[in-house]
């Protein structure tokens, strides 16, 4: 089985997710080989060059809709009537397109992982084009979702007609042709990218625009907003065909307002026809050390309706890969770890291909706390998909604005699930029993004037992880050894001539070190840990050693170097 192509309960609004080309747009031709009608060779252009009308099926053998539609015959019927040799005319043109590049051919006569048999007593062709061709199929056609049915106009017009019966769809063409009017001029912000924070207020983001019109696009403005604020505009100038586009444009920002939370980036042509796809809003922080926050940090997101303020994200495709749920007010319930309904944040693993990665911040402390030890603390949900995925969860904590991140706790796979997996399901937890609470050891960053804390998704296309109740304070009491890892502490310096440091240990702990033969060299041992130990190493040899760090069953080692 196959996920849906856009979840049913979560909409991340990102750019470049596709929501299907505008009607009056232009069609890309396209050639394909059906499976059916003995290797029909299918060349859009040359049925509109003929003056033909094509009605085109993007589906999945795995969509159910997809399947209850090709089950009413409306586009079989259309085609008998009005196809070759049709009973009524000789106008129209069906074909159907595979959009998922995955698929295997045998699966197009039925099968696990299919609907049916869809080429049993199918007249159009069926095709079902190769991964790399599908998906610049599905990039050409922005599919959003299956089925997308189009008709294309011999001008070469798109226009989305939906799931009609055959007469419905055959009025469209006679006797008065309903086709779209032309977008002859249609510019858009299609990719962007750069670093959503600072502690400088300057900002570098980079975008591609790309013309959506039939015209050639030779100017354009950008400009960079906040509310009706503008921040920043320069033109642009170049020659684009249907289509094309143009990257690597740069948008330098600098003392930009440190009150703004967002811009929003618009690109102008004059005679633009669809206003709605001009701009594109990203979510800026400024985690400079004068608006780092005080300890404690504690959200549970109940009296949210969006994401939290203060909470960032490291770059631009960020954005796409966390998110606010109001699981309280929306219509569908999110049950938390007290048993009661619930909001929290999300992490897409669901949506986001394998190997996706993000960081979202929860934004720049001022770590000083009298407390012995510093803990965050948060409750987790997640469910993997068929169980075999390797989604990944990390704390993280930066103390150079994001330049660098250094993680201090990390579960994946099974480790990091907290329930069953669900199958094609996207996974809302129902049930308190969906939880589990995590603490992790920060005291690595414990008195630091400005240290950024935030969680690190790596995907593994798995289903969707849910984090809540986050406090994040100074405790007389440590973490829980139980998530005691090698992203626990830190040595340093390494290699090192006299003493190494370690950084980041809280409680009781043995330590010895062992050199390439595995004997042991030498052996500490103490109590109450509240951050930082230094051992002296001066009396070693020039060498590779091991450090080994245990406390109460859990060991980790570390290797070091003696270079004097």
């Amino acid at each position: 089985m196959k996920k849906i192509l856009l979840s049913a309960f979560l909409a991340c609004g990102i750019l470049g997710a596709k929501a299907q080309l505008n009607d009056g747009m232009k069609a890309i031709d396209f050639t394909f080989t059906a499976l059916n009608n003995g290797g029909q060779v299918v060349n859009l252009y040359s049925w509109l060059d003929s003056g033909k009308y094509v009605f085109l099926d993007v589906s999945a053998t795995w969509c159910g809709p997809c399947w209850n539609f090709h089950n009413t015959n409306a586009l079989k019927d259309l085609y008998t009537q009005h196809g070759p040799g049709g009973t009524l005319s000789d106008d129209v043109r069906v074909v159907f397109v595979e959009g998922d590049g995955t698929t295997a051919d045998a699966l197009m006569s039925g099968g696990s992982g299919s609907q049916g048999n869809w080429l049993a007593g199918t007249n159009y062709p069926m095709c079902n084009p190769a991964q790399a061709a599908a998906n610049q199929f599905n990039d050409d056609y922005e599919i959003g979702y299956y089925p997308t049915v189009y008709m294309i106009c011999p001008d070469r017009t798109v226009k989305e007609v939906g799931t009609l019966s055959a007469a419905q769809l055959y009025a469209l063409v006679s006797p008065n042709p309903q086709c779209a009017p032309k977008i002859n001029v249609d510019v858009t912000p299609w990719t962007y990218d750069g670093k959503l924070m600072t502690c400088d207020g300057n900002f570098n983001l980079t975008m591609t625009i790309k013309n959506r019109g039939f015209n050639n696009l030779t100017s354009a403005t950008i400009n960079v907003k906040n509310g009706a604020t503008t921040v920043a505009s320069q033109p642009w100038t170049g020659n684009l065909a249907t289509y094309a586009t143009s990257s690597n444009i740069v948008l330098p920002l600098s003392a930009v307002n440190p009150s703004y939370d967002s811009l929003s980036i618009e690109v102008i042509a004059t005679g633009d026809q669809i206003a709605e796809n001009d701009k594109f809003t990203v979510r800026i922080d400024n985690y400079a050390q004068s608006s780092a926050a005080a300890l404690p940090l504690n959200q549970n997101f109940d009296a949210l309706t969006a994401y939290p303020t203060r909470f960032g994200f490291d770059n631009v495709t960020s954005q796409s890969k966390f998110g606010f749920y109001d699981g309280i007010n929306g219509t569908t319930k999110l049950v938390g770890a007290s048993g009661s309904n619930t909001k929290a944040m999300f992490v897409g693993f669901y949506n986001t291909a394998a190997n996706g990665t993000g960081i979202t911040a929860i934004g720049n402390f001022n770590t000083n706390t009298t407390a012995t030890h510093l803990n965050l603390d948060f409750d987790l949900a997640h469910c993997l998909y068929d169980g075999s995925e390797n989604d990944k969860l990390e704390v993280v904590v930066s103390t150079d604005c994001g330049a660098t991140w250094t993680s201090k706790w990390s579960k994946s796979g099974t480790a990091l699930a907290t329930r069953a997996p669900l199958g094609n399901a996207s996974f809302i937890p129902k049930l308190s029993s969906e939880w589990r609470s995590e603490s992790v050891n920060l005291n690595s960053i414990k008195n630091n004037p400005n240290a950024i804390v935030g969680f690190r998704m790596t995907s593994g296309y798995g289903n969707y992880a849910w984090i809540d109740n986050i406090k994040l304070a100074g405790n007389s009491s440590p973490a829980s050894t139980n998530n005691f890892s090698e992203n626990s502490f830190d040595i340093y310096p390494n290699p090192t001539t006299q003493f190494v440091n370690i950084r980041g240990l809280a409680g009781d702990a043995s330590i010895k070190i062992t050199d390439i033969m595995g004997r042991v060299v030498k052996t500490y041992n103490y109590n109450n840990i509240s951050n930082e130990i230094t051992l002296d190493v001066a009396e070693l040899v020039n060498g590779q050693y091991f450090v080994h760090v245990s406390q109460n069953e859990n060991s980790v080692v570390k290797a070091i170097v003696i270079a004097k």
